[in-house]
This record gives C-alpha cells, sequence and structure tokens, in this order.
C-alpha cells in the first residue's frame, strides 16, 4: 500500500473518530438540557381550565373476575402495575420513521423490580413471575431481574380523554437551547447516528450494536470526550 493510502485511509479513520465524537457530544447536551429543565426549569402551574391533549389509556379489571375470592388482592396489584399510554388520536397507533408504517404504541403492565416485589404481601407476590434478560450497554453486559404479573389476561384497556390540567413554568433562555438543540437532532434524524455512536441498542429501530470490539472503540470515544471537557 503507498504512503498517499495510507495517510487517506488514516484521514477517513481520524475524520470518522471526530464526527462520532461530535454526534456524542450532541447527545450528551441534549441529555444535559433536558435533566437541567426537569431539575431546575421551573415549576408547575395549574391551567385555568383543563386543555384537551389526545387519549389516554389505562389498563382496569375485566368485569367477570370482580367475583373472585381475591378480587382485592387482584385490585391492589394493578394499582402498583397500570400504566398510562397518551396518543393524539384514539388508535393509539405512531409512524415508525425508519419504515414509514403505523405500528402500535406500546402499552403493557408494569414490571416490578426485586425490591417492589419484596415490598408485596405475600398474597399478592404469588401473582407474579420471576423474569431476566441481558441487557447490553457500552459498558459491559449484566443481567437483569424483574418480576411480571402472571394474568394478563385479567387486564382490559381503558381509553379515555386526555387533559393538560397543569403546566411547567420554565427558563425562556434554556427552552430556546433545548428546541434548538432537538430541532438539530430531529431535522436531522440524527438520533440514530447518536446512539450507533454511543454503542446504545436501538430495539427494534436499528441494529443492536453488541460486537465486544465496537464497545470497546466506542468506549474509547466516550473516555477521550470526558477528558476533552
Amino acid at each position: 500500500m503507498s504512503i498517499n493510502n495510507v495517510n487517506s485511509h488514516r484521514n477517513k479513520k481520524i475524520n470518522k473518530q471526530l464526527k462520532e465524537k461530535g454526534l456524542i457530544a450532541l447527545g450528551e447536551k441534549s441529555n444535559r438540557l433536558h435533566n437541567a429543565k426537569w431539575a431546575h426549569g421551573g415549576h408547575y402551574v395549574e391551567a385555568e381550565e383543563p386543555l384537551r391533549s389526545g387519549w389516554q389509556k389505562t389498563f382496569s379489571l375485566r368485569e367477570d373476575i370482580r367475583g373472585r375470592k381475591d378480587f382485592k388482592h387482584i385490585q391492589s396489584i394493578l394499582s402498583k402495575i397500570n400504566t398510562v399510554a397518551v396518543c393524539k388520536t384514539k388508535d393509539f397507533k405512531r409512524k415508525n420513521w425508519k419504515t414509514g408504517e403505523m405500528e402500535d404504541i406500546p402499552h403493557e403492565p408494569k414490571d416490578l423490580t426485586e425490591k417492589q416485589w419484596l415490598e408485596l404481601p405475600l398474597s399478592e407476590r404469588r401473582f407474579f413471575a420471576v423474569k431476566t434478560k441481558m441487557k447490553v450497554t457500552p459498558y459491559g453486559s449484566f443481567l437483569v431481574t424483574s418480576y411480571v404479573f402472571s394474568y394478563p389476561w385479567m387486564l382490559v384497556p381503558k381509553v379515555k380523554p386526555h387533559y393538560l390540567t397543569h403546566f411547567l413554568m420554565l427558563d425562556a433562555d434554556l427552552e430556546s437551547e433545548i428546541a434548538r438543540t432537538d430541532n438539530k437532532i430531529n431535522v436531522e434524524n440524527l438520533r440514530p447516528k447518536i446512539n450507533k455512536a454511543k454503542g446504545v441498542p436501538t430495539s427494534g429501530y436499528g441494529r443492536d450494536s453488541d460486537s465486544p470490539k465496537k464497545h470497546r472503540a466506542q468506549n474509547k470515544l466516550l473516555k477521550e470526550l470526558n477528558e476533552e471537557e
């Protein structure tokens, strides 16, 4: 290989690393701004009138289980695992910008951590099953244990109008900077590239990055970026 080809290959590698560093820095900036927004950005004020904002979906219990002797236990469990999904449209679908297809917005009961499960009375623990899965991060892989409600057939979705009753009063300069940063990420569709540069699995919106070699390279970039700050 000639000297020119070696230099060209080296320059491409350097440019790629610089680009990835820039993407990681942009993603970190977005995270810092949003953390500042919720931690120090302002306070909630009650709206003069509730503002209609799409639809919300929760879980309720089926009518045919209300006669069970353990109904009160199941009702208590529902209060701990219920979740809320919000959507502008009643069909609860969203567009997958990668495929261009409409897909259902996920809505599942909440899984409990081991600590939350241990805090349940014994009469309620038996309604759960243990689940373990491997979680992959840029810093390594580890097993995560959670507890899943074993009787999802007892739950039915309940849809009703969603209203905003409180609004967050925020610092104008902070909001402006968040808008500029998020606009750049959204308009240029940089989120998948940022996740790829950081080695974050994309859960169906791209290919998971679980190569140890790639993780080592990404960890090196993150370390270099932190040293520069």
